[in-house]
């Protein structure tokens, strides 16, 4: 544990926030904000799940847990259109995923705005449960900006023309009228909803490291 941002005083909170549905998901994410992160009086933890109950027993600080369900009646589509694969267990989950061929509802991370909204927060943290905010390249000088989403956005190393990756340039160019960089995934949402990045540095790779656990989290598919 890195003691200094632990106890450092931070000028802005700011939400860091998953996004778990099924039992694997929620495991990761329990462990990871158990052994992983830390107790900060300027960091909330938020998370959208299928089960709340599941979190009952995290010690953790500024933790807020939502269901989904949390939000059915101020939404009435999103049960319909949205909704989590609910199961029993590891293998019930894994039996309804292959049987209905479901597809993780990606567009429910925006409940986590919601999430920091009600927090008075700003500046909002969105991961997936194989993505670790790497709190050592945290500091002070990065919250100097204001109302700032910071995701971890996959990074093309190789050339386009590998893995068929051309053809998603291309569309992406000719559609959206944008240039690859290291964003390209986020872009096309970014530019419906009118986000731009800010000027000068907008890529912190160091703060975030990817590791998905295949083995473990195998049902998943977006």
């Amino acid at each position: 544990m890195n003691q200094e941002i632990k106890h450092m005083d931070l000028n802005e909170k700011i939400a860091i926030c998953f996004t778990c549905c099924g039992p694997t998901y929620r495991q990761t994410a329990y462990e990871k904000l158990e052994n992983y992160y830390f107790d900060n009086d300027n960091i909330y933890y938020c998370i959208l799940t299928d089960d709340r109950n599941y979190f009952n027993g995290l010690k953790r600080k500024n933790l807020i847990v939502n269901e989904l369900k949390d939000f059915y009646e101020r939404f009435p589509k999103l049960e319909k259109n949205e909704a989590f694969l609910e199961s029993t267990d590891k293998e019930d989950y894994a039996k309804k995923f292959l049987e209905i061929n479901w597809t993780f509802p990606f567009s429910v991370y925006r409940f986590h705005f919601l999430q920091a909204i009600n927090l008075g927060i700003t500046n909002v943290m969105m991961l997936c449960t194989d993505t670790d905010f790497t709190y050592k390249n945290f500091s002070n000088d990065i919250l100097v900006q204001k109302n700032r989403i910071y995701n971890a956005v996959s990074q093309w190393k190789k050339t386009i023309k590998e893995q068929n990756m051309e053809v998603v340039v291309n569309r992406l160019e000719s559609k959206y009228n944008f240039k690859i960089n290291d964003e390209y995934i986020l872009a096309p949402i970014y530019d419906a909803l009118g986000i731009t990045k800010y000027d000068g540095t907008y890529s912190r790779g160091d703060l975030f490291v990817a590791n998905h656990q295949q083995k473990i989290e195998r049902f998943w598919r977006c």
